[in-house]
């Protein structure tokens, strides 16, 4: 089979595939956080991003958290939307060159 044609490992276990879920969303969410974070500050329109690192991991490990538990919906929404929200913020820094 070609690399493209591997079958996708497929957990029966609910648990298990909620955590592999959970890291999943940690991964599309943080990363980029890192890449403008780094780019912002190597650019210098975030001098000190210190606030902006604290609030982002705040939010991001009270969605894994809330995901992980099955907290009600409105908790888990609003600590994604925030995260989202700093991850906007560092594009239109970075796009703006604000300083």
């Amino acid at each position: 089979k070609q690399w493209y044609q591997r079958r996708v490992r497929a957990y029966t276990d609910p648990w298990i595939e909620r955590i592999r879920r959970s890291h999943l969303n940690d991964m599309e969410n943080i990363l980029p956080f890192i890449g403008l974070l780094l780019l912002s500050v190597a650019s210098g329109v975030l001098p000190s991003p210190v606030v902006l690192c604290r609030v982002f991991l705040t939010a991001r490990v009270v969605h894994t958290i809330s995901y992980l538990t099955g907290a009600p919906q409105p908790l888990r929404a609003l600590s994604w939307a925030i995260g989202l929200l700093c991850n906007v913020y560092l594009s239109w820094l970075l796009l703006s060159g604000v300083q």
